[in-house]
């Protein structure tokens, strides 16, 4: 799924890159080319597919999934050099000599290669639409690590309960995907999870994450912490809204000293909804 994706995605790339040149919006098709590269092909495909790069001595389909992994990742760069060059040729020169050539290609030089066309043939909507749930769910128990301050190199136990029948499919076929780049165990349940010391999410509403945080992180400890910031963050919100509540600072203060304040307690508020939420989940 991860090759179709990224050249469904490079070319809407192309696409929308040529719309950009075409119209003398240079910033936004250096933009568009950014986050393609930092997002889509080094964020998400890049480490989809390391384990498969890796493999040595595999069965005749590894080898065949390595090969296509290789050649996309040739293709992906190859192509995104060739749309970035206007912008910055010395760079691009430099790292496209340095590639493995592709059989259609017999320049010599960067700056007199075949401009990327785009070709709707490779546009795939149901990789993107699948791999795009993939995303969902590995964002999602990246960011139940991360606010309970688990270890990036520690691997979680992961249930999922995914009622819809379709979504299970998808999720289930990717499995390896998960594991590997959420560094997580994967385990599909056919209910609702209630685990002692673990932590749930939801991905469209309906699939339930559930990160297993026994033996991680000290539960008791990361109560005490959420609660003790909690009450700091009380406190602030209590003084800004004394504050607010004066008539004397808000008729005598700057009016952008008192949006300051408007916006401080907005964002404080919104903090302590978060860590009260991640509180709650502590089951």
């Amino acid at each position: 799924m991860a090759d179709r994706w990224i050249r469904s995605r490079l070319q809407r790339t192309i696409q929308e890159t040529d719309n950009a040149f075409e119209t003398f919006h240079f910033a936004d098709a250096a933009n568009l080319l950014y986050q393609f590269v930092w997002k889509d092909f080094c964020d998400w495909y890049i480490e989809t597919i390391k384990s498969t790069l890796r493999q040595q001595n595999g069965n005749d389909q590894e080898l065949l999934e390595q090969h296509s992994a290789k050649q996309t990742m040739i293709l992906v760069l190859d192509t995104v050099l060739r749309l970035l060059h206007p912008i910055m040729p010395f760079v691009t020169e430099e790292i496209w000599q340095k590639l493995p050539p592709l059989k259609t290609t017999k320049a010599e030089s960067l700056a007199v290669v075949k401009w990327p066309s785009f070709n709707d043939v490779y546009i795939d909507e149901d990789a993107e639409r699948d791999f795009a749930l993939i995303q969902l769910v590995i964002a999602e128990i990246r960011s139940l690590r991360s606010q309970y301050r688990v270890p990036p190199s520690k691997q979680v136990n992961v249930f999922l309960y995914i009622p819809n029948i379709d979504d299970n499919e998808i999720i289930t076929a990717q499995k390896s995907i998960i594991e590997r780049v959420a560094n997580a165990l994967f385990n599909s349940v056919d209910h609702s999870p209630t685990i002692e010391a673990s932590v749930k999410g939801f991905v469209k509403a309906n699939i339930e994450i559930v990160v297993v945080l026994e033996g991680l992180i000290d539960i008791d400890k990361e109560r005490s912490r959420i609660e003790k910031e909690l009450t700091n963050i009380q406190e602030s919100i209590t003084m800004i809204e004394d504050k607010l509540n004066n008539k004397q600072f808000v008729t005598r203060a700057p009016v952008e000293v008192v949006e300051e304040k408007k916006i401080r307690l907005n964002e404080e508020q919104q903090r302590y909804e978060r860590l009260e939420n991640s509180l709650n989940a502590l089951q």
